[in-house]
């Protein structure tokens, strides 16, 4: 894997650059998609690398239900794990770089980065057998804990068409400090009032999980279905708790 540090420092370094090769041109006003268009490549890649890690835990799941007690299915299950291994952590790294010029791009055009679109131990298993259920187990927790987050909700709503800042980023200090383990639910515009408060909770002294509600779908109903969902969500168990800003 790339050294983090250079990682680091070279994937943020190359959205620096797009935006100063563009600067006082008059391609100026589309550094900030071009920009987004690379960070985005990254989040691609790990997506392809994500349904792969995917299909290789199935595969092993597969095996781990139907053991076959010869060498042969014992080397191949090891085989398997630890090529899903290697993709999983192909995709970490690639996240991660992800992340590095989305924080770049965040720096330089004062907005967030957003996508286009945000598992049976017993005495007759081999010792492989195990340590594929404990392998699949694991990444299942894994896979799960970043996208379930706890504490309380606070949904926020607001027009595509605002540009002042302040008092949203006022008043959801203000919940913060009363509500601290809170997490952000917008309707996930990437304009307006949404993108200001995803903005707001992008912000390294913030810290707060936002979950965006986006328009999937098509038809006269699909904002009806998303708002539903937004106040449907007070009904999750792992978010017990609901407060609405509007």
């Amino acid at each position: 894997m790339p050294e983090p540090l250079a990682a680091q420092a070279d994937c943020a370094g190359i959205v620096a650059t797009l935006f100063d090769l563009f600067t006082d041109t008059r391609l100026e006003p589309l550094a900030a998609e071009v920009a987004w268009g690379f960070v985005n490549s990254f989040h691609f890649v790990a997506g392809k690398l994500g349904r792969r890690e995917d299909a290789l835990a199935d595969e092993i799941g597969d095996m781990a239900r139907a053991p076959d007690m010869s060498e042969v299915f014992t080397l191949e299950l090891e085989e398997k794990q630890l090529l899903c291994q290697s993709v999983a952590e192909q995709r970490q790294a690639v996240e991660c770089m992800r992340d590095y010029a989305a924080e770049m791009y965040c720096a330089l055009s004062g907005w967030p980065w957003s996508p286009a679109r945000g598992t049976r131990a017993s005495t007759a298993s081999s010792a492989s057998q195990i340590a594929a259920q404990d392998f699949l187990r694991q990444r299942v927790l894994a896979a799960r804990e970043p996208t379930l987050p706890q504490g309380p909700i606070v949904i926020f709503s607001g027009p595509a068409l605002w540009h002042d800042w302040q008092p949203i980023w006022d008043r959801l200090d203000q919940i913060k400090a009363r509500v601290p383990h809170m997490t952000l639910v917008t309707t996930g515009q990437r304009k307006g009032a949404d993108a200001i408060a995803a903005a707001w909770a992008a912000r390294p002294e913030i810290g707060v999980p936002l979950v965006a509600y986006g328009l999937y779908g098509s038809g006269r109903k699909t904002a009806f279905t998303r708002n539903r969902k937004l106040v449907e969500s007070r009904a999750a168990p792992s978010l017990p708790n609901l407060a609405g800003v509007r």
